[in-house]
């Protein structure tokens, strides 16, 4: 079983045509593990967008939830490699287990809540994953607590003083095992019965993980030199893309857009290039024409140098290229700009006008 980057691949893609079947079986196991008092499972999808599918996970974490979560996978193939938590507790050991199956399969772990909108939907505030759940959360390849939503930790369950140093010593190799700084453990134990880490404290112990595109560094190039931002997080369906490089090509500004995947030959990818400023937004479209294959994971977009030097101006841009759904559906990235990314873009063009 797969997740992350390479569960929604096309062959997920290919069962789409399945997937009313496979939401009502799933709905059938939810069923059946909330009448049984174990976690009920849920396949939610906005419309046709594989990429919008869920898993949703609620209720108690119970020693034999690890197990039919394997079941449900296997008799439902539900679509989406993201898990949704909302659980009052549970289990602790069957938290760590739970978590562990997570991290194995390859999913994304997100707290959340699913608001439906006919047959659309997307995810809400007002879930709190507790306990044991919170513990699974951290299992996930890439985790996310939106504003809204709580997760809340609590560091040894109540039982016999003896067992207490055993527990402490398993929570803490378990965040180390799971990429959490283990720090964590020494807040939680400090705070009283639990702790409800703020969305700071999510980042500074990386309960959450990074997302987006990082700040854009000056690198060598054979053309010169270059101005490159590096996706943070993982990559997944339709979002592919892992670093977008600044710089010129034959006296031209130029974008270049690397994926993580094998791009087409046949064809060239039409799209466009929002800028965010003080003002309303700004689209600019390009044809096939100004793409070219640079590599067999990089497009290269032509630039007007005036749309170059518009680009070092702005607050922030985002850049959508359009592919055939077979071919992943396009790629794009939105980049927030400090004043220093629009210093080193603009330096990344400088030498173009020679």
């Amino acid at each position: 079983m797969l997740g992350g980057s390479a569960r929604m691949t096309a062959e997920m893609l290919r069962r789409r045509a399945g997937a009313a079947l496979g939401a009502v079986l799933g709905g059938l196991v939810a069923a059946a593990g909330a009448l049984a008092g174990e976690m009920a499972f849920e396949n939610l999808c906005s419309g046709n967008f594989p990429e919008s599918c869920r898993i949703r996970v609620a209720g108690e974490i119970g020693g034999a939830t690890p197990d039919a979560f394997r079941r449900y996978l296997a008799e439902a193939e539900p679509e989406g490699g993201v898990v949704l938590l909302d659980g009052s507790g549970g289990d602790l050991e069957a938290g760590l287990a739970f978590g562990r199956l997570l991290r194995d399969l390859g999913f994304e772990t997100e707290v959340g809540l699913w608001a439906a909108d006919g047959g659309r939907g997307d995810v809400a505030p007002g879930a709190r994953c507790a306990d044991a759940c919170a513990y699974a959360f951290l299992g996930g390849v890439a985790r996310r607590a939106p504003p809204g939503n709580a997760l809340v930790f609590r560091a040894v369950e109540p039982g016999a003083a003896a067992a207490r140093p055993a527990r402490a010593a398993a929570l803490v190799r378990y965040l180390r095992e799971m990429g959490v700084d283990p720090r964590l453990f020494a807040l939680i134990s400090t705070s009283g019965a639990s702790l409800t880490p703020d969305a700071a404290a999510l980042e500074a112990f990386a309960v959450v993980t990074p997302t987006g595109f990082g700040p854009f560094l000056l690198e060598p190039d054979p053309a010169g030199i270059v101005a490159v931002s590096r996706r943070r997080g993982v990559v997944r369906a339709r979002d592919l893309a892992t670093a977008l490089a600044g710089g010129c090509r034959e006296g031209r500004p130029v974008l270049r857009l690397t994926a993580d995947l094998s791009l087409p030959e046949g064809y060239l990818p039409e799209g466009r290039i929002t800028l965010f400023g003080d003002g309303a937004p700004q689209e600019v479209e390009f044809a096939g024409a100004a793409a070219r294959r640079a590599s067999e994971e990089t497009y290269e977009l032509a630039l007007d140098p005036a749309l170059a030097a518009a680009l070092a101006r702005a607050d922030a841009f985002e850049l959508r290229l359009m592919l055939l759904m077979i071919d992943g559906g396009g790629l794009h990235g939105r980049f927030e700009l400090s004043d220093l990314d629009r210093k080193v873009l603009a330096t990344s063009f400088l030498t173009c006008a020679r």
